[in-house]
Parts: C-alpha cells; sequence; structure tokens
C-alpha cells in the first residue's frame, strides 16, 4: 500500500492526498488545483441568433419590380418562379402577336402576385406556417 502525501497549503506539513482538511490546523484541501493556477474562465452561454425580420414592403417591392420574386422571398421558390415563367411566356406571346388579352391576363398575374406577396409576407411575419403553394 502506498501512502501519497501531499503538503498542506497552510501549515506546511506532510499530510495524507485523501484527506479533506488538514488534520493539524484544520484547513481545507482543494487538491488538483494549484493555488497559483488561474481560475478557469467561463464563455458566457452563446445566444441563437434572431433571424432577420420578414418585410411586407419588401416582398411587396419585390413582386412590383418582377412577377413571382415577392415569392421567392417569402421562400414559396417553386410558386415563384412559375408565376415567372408563366408571365415571361405571356410576353413572349404578346411581343409576337400584339394581344390585348394576353396583355390583361398579364397584368390580372401581375397585381394577384403583388396581393400575394404582401399577403404571405404579413403571416410569415406572424409567424404562421405558410405552405410552399399556399395563396393569399
Amino acid at each position: 500500500m502506498v501512502i501519497r502525501l501531499k503538503r498542506c497549503p497552510s501549515c506546511q506539513r506532510n499530510v495524507e492526498r485523501d484527506l479533506a482538511a488538514c488534520p493539524n490546523c484544520g484547513a481545507p484541501f482543494t487538491w488538483g488545483a494549484s493555488r497559483y493556477e488561474p481560475a478557469p474562465t467561463l464563455m458566457p452561454p452563446r445566444l441563437p441568433v434572431a433571424p432577420a425580420p420578414h418585410d411586407v414592403t419588401m416582398a411587396l417591392s419585390a413582386s412590383l419590380l418582377l412577377v413571382g420574386t415577392g415569392q421567392m422571398y417569402n421562400h414559396q421558390i417553386a410558386k415563384g418562379m412559375v408565376m415567372l415563367v408563366v408571365t415571361l411566356g405571356i410576353l413572349t406571346l404578346t411581343l409576337l402577336r400584339w394581344s390585348t388579352p394576353l396583355i390583361a391576363v398579364m397584368l390580372i398575374l401581375w397585381m394577384v402576385s403583388m396581393l400575394d406577396a404582401a399577403l404571405v409576407a404579413g403571416r410569415v411575419l406572424n409567424q404562421e406556417q405558410v405552405r410552399p403553394w399556399q395563396w393569399f
């Protein structure tokens, strides 16, 4: 059996390492941490990063500039891409043969896109669940 001895930091006498306090002076032992070691630094807990606030005006402005981009801003990527492709198709047909009904359809789709982008952005802002193909 090996008895491990250590010096008491208070009275400097040799004592057994397994004791909780010095039998001579009664000083408590803190084995494992030297009195010259710096105290461990504690890192503050990491706070979760809040997502950027969703902006209704940004969604409306994006749809005003280009049909479907407001939906893409609202994380409805497929819906926005379909609206954009349909609008570009109608625009191409309109340029090939100047057709008033096609222009009317394109303008209606543009207004519906702006309205949908603004209303869905409001739902996202209120933290409501929005499905990928949900309208208004």
